[in-house]
């Protein structure tokens, strides 16, 4: 009688749901298990390590059972269930009457005859611009030429600038020489 004591144990009710959810989402045999997980407890307890053999015994024996499953659910057809479901639709409708009809009208085709009158405004913008930019672009590649001939006279000038300052610096050097002349000619002596 104290045997059979020994072989039952109290589990909490969240410890008890939680095992059974696991051996349902693994698919394991609930008793298979627990006897499992106590064996390898005792082992470890007993050992100080899991026994190999057996851990490796039971996940073989439960790769064999699974593929025993799965190929019974592979011999059955396929089971194809047809549901009929019901569905309501619902759709608003507005209605309206024909002054409400003539009043839309009138407002849409105001509204296209505006979008007409600014599709032609934007286009004679368009036309303006386009204009200004040909204008703008001639007026520069003008001023472009202007400039470009004025840096060529200022070039002309700034050489000619330089011939004449060498002119002068010649004759300033001749200046600063003495110049003896002939007896017979009527300047002095000295320049």
């Amino acid at each position: 009688m104290a045997e059979k004591n020994l072989l039952t144990v109290n589990l909490k009710e969240s410890q008890k749901t939680d095992l059974i959810k696991f051996c349902n989402l693994n698919q394991l045999d609930i008793e298979e298990f627990i006897t499992f997980c106590f064996k390898k407890g005792y082992y470890i307890e007993k050992y100080g390590s899991l026994n190999e053999n057996e851990n490796e015994a039971y996940l073989n024996k439960r790769i064999e059972d699974l593929m025993v499953e799965l190929q019974k659910e592979k011999s059955k057809p396929p089971r194809i269930e047809y549901i009929e479901v019901e569905k309501v639709v619902e759709k608003e409708v507005k209605v309206i009457d024909d002054d409400e009809l003539s009043e839309l009208n009138t407002k849409l085709k105001d509204l296209e005859k505006e979008n007409e009158d600014l599709k032609n405004k934007l286009q004679s913008h368009q036309e303006d611009l386009d204009h200004n930019v040909k204008l703008n672009s001639q007026e520069l590649k003008n001023l472009q030429d202007k400039v470009n001939n004025l840096k060529r006279e200022l070039v002309i000038k700034d050489r000619e600038l330089e011939r004449l300052n060498e002119k002068i610096n010649d004759l300033e050097d001749l200046a600063r020489t003495k110049v003896k002349f002939l007896r017979s000619s009527n300047l002095n002596e000295d320049l």
